[in-house]
């Protein structure tokens, strides 16, 4: 509640335990938003191909330079500023906002809202296009994990213009030795690592489709005890 007052005063913030009366405890203090900010995850100046989403970050910035932003990207109203709904769409997802596209080459853009401080941003104006993907890569491509260390590997195609952009959407990820690292292998935290224990290799593979087939990228992972 950054709205509320009052403004720069700590109080605290109690978590309690019924069941065995253990608590925790922090102190915060509320700050006043002075602006909100906008961050895409799709390259600034490249056309977006439909078969790919961008992720949309909404943050707070305070008065306070020393404060760490707030993501604010699931408490806000929306509407369409240029184009027609149904050109994209601008959905929630756990901790963003993800913009798809319908149709290629048309300009679309979304006005964002916070209502309690009577704040508004623009997203920047995006166009998708209908762009074949023709290589893939994970990043990164070899790691050491320590149990019970996780981390969620990121994926990149490049597409039929020649630029490289992150992927999420219309891949399927598949560790290739569950029994060491497993893999979530689609929606919103598609690429997490969880590894189960055991010391060991394993490859975890990335994959989507293209007019030709399969179009494939794998990560060599290594899982080491404390």
């Amino acid at each position: 509640q950054v709205q509320s007052d009052p403004v720069g005063q700590p109080f605290t913030l109690e978590a309690q335990l019924l069941a065995c009366d253990r608590r925790a405890q922090r102190v915060l203090q509320l700050g006043a938003l002075q602006s909100l900010r906008v961050t895409h995850e799709q390259p600034v100046g490249l056309n977006v191909p439909l078969t790919v989403t961008d992720q949309i970050v909404v943050e707070g910035i305070f008065a306070d330079a020393s404060a760490p932003p707030q993501n604010l990207s699931l408490q806000l109203e929306q509407e369409q500023a240029v184009g027609d709904p149904d050109e994209a769409t601008l959905s929630a997802a756990a901790e963003s906002l993800v913009m798809t596209g319908l149709k290629a080459a048309r300009p679309v853009q979304f006005r964002l809202r916070y209502d309690p401080l009577d704040m508004e941003v623009d997203t920047r104006v995006v166009e998708f296009q209908d762009l074949e993907l023709k290589q893939l890569r994970i990043s990164p491509a070899d790691l050491t994990l320590t149990y019970p260390e996780t981390l969620t590997l990121e994926a990149y195609g490049l597409f039929a213009d020649g630029h490289e952009r992150p992927v999420r959407r219309g891949l399927a990820w598949r560790s290739l030795d569950s029994g060491v690292l497993g893999v979530i292998t689609s929606g919103e935290y598609a690429g997490e690592l969880t590894p189960s224990g055991v010391e060991g290799r394993a490859d975890i593979r990335a994959s989507a489709s293209n007019s030709e087939g399969a179009v494939e990228a794998e990560a060599r992972v290594t899982i080491e005890l404390p």
